[in-house]
């Protein structure tokens, strides 16, 4: 579903702050299965979320090169994408294929099946900034169908 209420930040803030935390981390594995050398994801916040049973924060800026797609997957716990740059085609379960253009953002829930990712442009590179808030310790990523 697409999700509006992150509109009012702008897409040069939110790149500013992923540019920032960016110096904080190495190489990412949000995607280590499914990638290859299309996708690459950076690390920026790794936090325990206190008084939560355990569930903890982790922030990721993923880029995908131009034209590149992801095997369907799941995520562990809830998912926040927002579209850093770029236009990014995402379909979950086997709902609509939706175009998400920079500035857009969705919401996967627990469990869902994220079956299509890709960059919708065979040209231009496109970033996302994938916000996870999921039980301490589990694999962020799994294989879907």
């Amino acid at each position: 579903m697409r999700n509006q209420s992150l509109k009012p930040l702008s897409v040069l803030a939110a790149a500013v702050l992923a540019v920032e935390l960016m110096a904080i981390g190495g190489p990412g594995e949000v995607f280590a299965d499914e990638a290859g050398p299309a996708v690459a994801s950076q690390p920026l916040i790794s936090s325990a979320i206190p008084g939560s049973n355990g569930q903890a924060l982790k922030a990721f800026v993923v880029n995908l090169k131009p034209g590149a797609k992801v095997a369907s997957h799941r995520h562990a716990g809830t998912v926040f994408v927002y579209v850093l740059s770029g236009t990014v085609r995402s379909r979950i379960n086997t709902g609509p294929i939706v175009t998400y253009a920079a500035g857009e953002n969705w919401v996967e829930s627990p469990g869902v099946t994220h079956a299509l990712m890709e960059n919708a442009s065979p040209e231009q590179g496109a970033s996302i900034l994938a916000i996870f808030v999921a039980p301490a310790g589990d694999a962020l990523t799994s294989k879907g169908n």
